[in-house]
């Protein structure tokens, strides 16, 4: 990570313009553990894409690759929450530059195709009408082929690995798919994927989804014309329109990221760096300047001490109320 110190999708980032504390903090983590690393930590909401993007790192690569590596990898393997279908934001820390780069990867809705189909009413039988047009693939790789060091095909190789061979169901996924198996069932995909056989998969079985793979491939081989354009694209669109959307194959070609400047505040001799709006980072920012007066290290951690869990709870919901994007 010679260039890059910090790159998190929807993460804040933080720089000091003084010194670090040389003592380690008095208090040991919640779960009593403390991880140390020398030159970069990767976290994701599962193992096996943090897995991703450490081996980014390992590779030579700097923190963009893990972030890019991390994301397409976590679409896979927590697919309830994230993969090429949604959004996001990524905010990244040029240290040598000394600067903040924010870029804006949100599904966006064609407006102009949807005013072509106004008479038509938006209801719970067309839920695919409040779909927008996918940008994590376009700013993942925007990000990627502005910042990362490594080849595409490298930083991509994790998730295509993860949905070829396939990995252990969890519980959170496997409860997902029972609370949704009325839907699910419906999509001749998602059978194939957690039916098998028509049997359920349960917690432990290896789940594979050999089509997220060969998306995976053509992005990894064309880059972006690999999703917003040729086959992928026109099946996104097909099953779109389908649902009652009016997104047309322009539409999803014409999607671009945005590049934004970021908020910043000051807390405790930092500069810290969060999302512009409609993202929440001023909730975060306004939050944190309400916890700066109070000795946090004394109250100790909101899981364990009452005292410290009210002031936490009510810097968050004050600093919600603070925000506009509320």
């Amino acid at each position: 990570m010679k260039r890059l110190a910090l790159a998190a999708a929807g993460l804040l980032a933080a720089c000091s313009p003084a010194s670090p504390p040389s003592a380690a903090p008095t208090l040991a983590p919640d779960l009593g553990r403390r991880l140390v690393a020398e030159h970069g930590v990767v976290t994701s909401a599962h193992p096996l894409a943090s897995d991703a993007g450490a081996a980014m790192l390992r590779q030579g690569g700097n923190a963009v690759d893990a972030a890019v590596a991390t994301a397409f990898a976590v679409g896979v393997a927590e697919p309830e929450m994230s993969g090429v279908g949604g959004g996001g934001a990524m905010l990244i820390w040029l240290q040598r530059e000394r600067r903040a780069e924010f870029v804006d990867f949100y599904p966006a809705q064609p407006v102009a195709s949807f005013r072509r189909v106004r008479a038509v009413r938006a209801d719970s039988s067309s839920p695919l009408r409040a779909v927008g047009v996918p940008g994590n693939v376009a700013g993942l790789l925007e990000a990627h082929e502005k910042y990362g060091k490594l080849p595409r095909a490298v930083v991509m190789a994790p998730a295509i690995q993860l949905a070829e061979d396939g990995f252990p169901l969890y519980q959170v996924l496997v409860e997902m798919v029972q609370r949704d198996s009325a839907r699910l069932t419906r999509d001749a995909v998602a059978r194939g994927i957690y039916w098998p056989n028509g049997t359920a998969l349960g917690v432990g079985d290896r789940v594979r989804n050999p089509e997220l793979a060969t998306t995976l491939k053509r992005i990894a081989a064309e880059g972006r014309k690999g999703f917003y354009e040729g086959e992928t694209a026109r099946r996104l669109v097909a099953r779109m329109n389908e649902g009652g959307h009016p997104v047309t194959l322009e539409d999803v070609a014409a999607y671009t990221p945005t590049w934004r400047r970021p908020l910043c505040t000051d807390y405790r001799g930092r500069t810290v760096l969060s999302a512009p709006p409609p993202m929440g980072g001023m909730q975060v920012l306004h939050s944190l300047k309400l916890l700066e007066p109070f000795d946090l290290p004394a109250l100790g951690y909101p899981t364990r001490s009452a005292p410290a869990f009210d002031v936490f709870a009510s810097a968050m919901r004050a600093g919600q109320q603070m925000s506009p994007e509320r």
